[in-house]
Order: structure tokens, then C-alpha cells, then sequence
């Protein structure tokens, strides 16, 4: 294992720049693509203003509601400013808080709380309006519901009641805890019901995980390479056989490509806040070990490198379609579950292990090694 060792850190010498290039991508490509992704999404997010004439506590409740919104980008200015804003086409629409808006609220009315302004190029005023309405009927309900609370227990001569800033208290405690107005629908008896997803967001690991495979891949080239005949007859005259000598190959990569897979985890924990448990490296090591094994195998299939990187990027385009609602949950819907099982990423994308590919692979090694066969590999 030592001579292996200080042949293949010969080759890696000599190209240690291509190797050091396709152990970057995965991570630089991924935040890469990761940052690109976000600036894009913010771009596309609608302008909208906001003119608070009163700030009590119910009425900076609903500009939090509104912030919070994934396809809203709102700003809190002055009416003019807004205004101004909106003539020259920086704002989509603008709209007013009018004071007195708490009271009216804990009144149960909700007409004229608000005014909205838009422009001849407005796209979004009418959904946003209809957004910020629902908001304003949200909170007119719960008020409206503890009145009617209030005057059920005063019809039962209750001596002990509830307050009404407590019935709305508790009204919002228990939206929170329960998903109220929450239904998933599946035409599918077999398929999975599909977790709420607050945004589209682009997963930053699933992405990594396809460029990985990819280079995990592209990094088996070495056996098509050394296949050459002037290269055979050396191994009538060492201790080892070629397949002995691939194998022991393929585990050096295979370690060289773990410590970088640890390496990005703790880059992106670092970086991008990912989560990292001491099931990190477990979950990385099945990762690599599917992935070394799976390009070792796919690599013996052929003799000319091109065709091996035409198949491999063809094998890994699939999985990116397979992979599809990891990469950007919400985009697709559970008609594809079935096809999602047949992903070998799937496991790793959930947090989880795929014990099945990796013992496969394995068990086709293994029976490659001791098979009878005339070829010398």
C-alpha cells in the first residue's frame, strides 16, 4: 500500500492544479450558485411602500406580517417620500396606515383603516392590497370573536372573565401551534404528504452534492488512463495484481475526497450557518463511499475517457431531475414521489443514509475482484 501511495502522490504532483481545481468546485461552485440565487430572488421581489401613521403595537404587528412575506420587499417612509417614489416607478404601490388603527380594530371596524396608491405600471397592486386586507380581517375577527365571547359569558352570568386583550392572546397563541387553514391534498395513495414550505429557497447542500458526484466521477478518469498495455506487463513482476493496485487507488481517493467533504461542512456551517451534528461525517462518509464506488465501477465500463464523461454527466443530469423538489422545495409536486425513490441522493438530501446503493456497489466489487475473468481488469 506504501508504493501505491507514493505512485499515485506522484501523479498527484504532477497535476496538482487540475486536482486542486475539481476538489474546489463542488464548494465554490455552490455558493456560487447559492449567492447568485439569493440576489436574483431579492431582485425579483415587489417594491412596496409603507407610511405608518401610528405605530401602537397591533399596528407594528401587521407591518411585521407584511415584511415577512417571501414576494415583498417593504420600505417604511414618509407619505411624500412614498409618493414621490411611486411617480418615478421605484415603488410598485404604496400604501397607508391610518392613525386610530388599533382602536378601530378593537372596535371591530375595518373599513377606511388604510389607503392604497398605485401608478399606470402598478403589476401587484391588487394582490398586495388583497394580502394586507386579509391581515386587517384577521385581527377585525379576533376582535369581533372576543366580544362574542364576552357577551356569551355575560349571558351566563359568569363573574370571572376573560379580558379581551387575553381572548386575543390566546386566539394567536393557538394559530401559531396549530395549522388552522392548513390542507394537503394528494391524489396519490402511496405518496408522502408534503411538508408547508414558508419560500422557495434554493438548497445549498443539494446542490453541492450533485457537483460532488459529478466530480467524483470525472476524478475516476485515472482507470481509463492507466489502461494501457506497455502498463500490465509491470505487474508480472510486483507483488501486487492490477486489480489490487486499482482498488488500493480508489480508497486513496476515496479518503482525499472524504477530508474535503469534511472540510465543506464545516465551511458551510461556518459560512452559511448549516447544521452539523457528530452524524456529520458519519452521513458524509456513506455519502462518498456510494459515490467512490459507484464511479469506480462506471469507470471499469469503458475505454475511451470521453464517452465516460458524456455518461457520467448524463447519470448525474438525471439525478438532478430526480433531485428536483431538494434543490428548490415547492417547485414540484408529490406526482413525482415515485420517481424521487429511485434517486440514490434522496437519503443524503433528507439528512438520512442510503444503505442499499452503497452495499450494492460493494457487493459488484466485490465480485469483480475475484471473478475468473481473462482481461487483466
Amino acid at each position: 500500500m506504501k508504493s501505491i501511495l507514493q505512485t499515485r502522490w506522484l501523479h498527484w504532483k504532477k497535476q496538482a492544479a487540475g486536482l486542486l481545481f475539481w476538489l474546489l468546485l463542488p464548494i465554490v461552485g455552490s455558493i456560487l450558485i447559492h449567492t447568485l440565487f439569493q440576489g436574483f430572488q431579492q431582485q425579483t421581489k415587489v417594491p412596496v411602500g409603507m407610511v405608518m401613521e401610528e405605530k401602537s403595537p397591533m399596528a407594528m404587528k401587521l407591518l411585521h406580517d407584511i415584511k415577512h412575506s417571501p414576494t415583498l420587499q417593504v420600505q417604511v417612509m414618509d407619505e411624500a417620500e412614498a409618493l414621490h417614489l411611486l411617480e418615478i416607478h421605484k415603488l410598485d404601490s404604496v400604501f397607508v396606515l391610518h392613525s386610530g388603527y388599533e382602536e378601530e380594530i378593537r372596535n371591530g371596524n375595518r373599513d377606511e383603516l388604510l389607503t392604497g396608491y398605485r401608478s399606470n405600471l402598478s403589476i401587484a397592486y391588487t394582490p398586495v392590497k388583497e394580502m394586507i386586507v386579509s391581515l386587517v380581517q384577521e385581527e377585525t375577527s379576533r376582535s369581533k370573536a372576543a366580544y362574542t365571547i364576552k357577551g356569551i359569558a355575560d349571558a351566563a352570568g359568569k363573574k370571572q372573565q376573560w379580558t379581551w386583550d387575553e381572548i386575543v392572546d390566546t386566539s394567536n397563541r393557538i394559530e401559531k401551534e396549530e395549522n388552522l387553514l392548513l390542507t394537503t391534498f394528494s391524489f396519490l395513495p402511496a405518496a408522502d404528504s408534503l411538508k408547508p414550505q414558508e419560500k422557495t429557497t434554493l438548497d445549498i447542500w443539494a446542490i453541492w452534492v450533485l457537483l460532488h458526484t459529478l466530480v467524483s466521477f470525472f476524478l475516476m478518469d485515472w482507470i481509463i488512463k492507466e489502461k494501457q498495455s506497455g502498463v500490465f506487463v509491470r505487474f508480472s513482476f510486483m507483488r501486487y495484481s492490477y486489480r489490487q493496485y486499482l482498488l488500493g487507488n480508489a480508497l486513496l481517493y476515496f479518503f482525499l475526497l472524504y477530508i474535503f467533504d469534511l472540510i465543506v461542512a464545516v465551511v458551510f456551517h461556518v459560512v452559511l450557518q448549516t447544521s452539523f451534528s457528530l452524524y456529520t461525517p458519519v452521513i458524509l462518509f456513506a455519502l462518498q463511499l456510494m459515490l467512490t464506488s459507484a464511479g469506480f465501477l462506471l469507470a471499469l465500463l469503458f475505454k475511451h475517457s470521453f464517452t465516460f464523461y458524456s455518461v457520467s454527466f448524463a447519470v448525474v443530469l438525471m439525478m438532478t431531475l430526480a433531485s428536483g423538489s431538494s434543490i428548490l422545495p415547492g417547485a414540484f409536486g408529490s406526482s413525482s414521489a415515485w420517481f424521487l425513490r429511485l434517486n440514490p441522493l434522496q437519503n443524503f438530501l433528507h439528512g438520512g443514509i442510503n444503505y442499499s446503493f452503497p452495499a450494492f456497489c460493494l457487493l459488484l466489487i466485490t465480485g469483480w475482484y475475484f471473478s475468473k475473468r481473462k482481461s487483466i481488469y
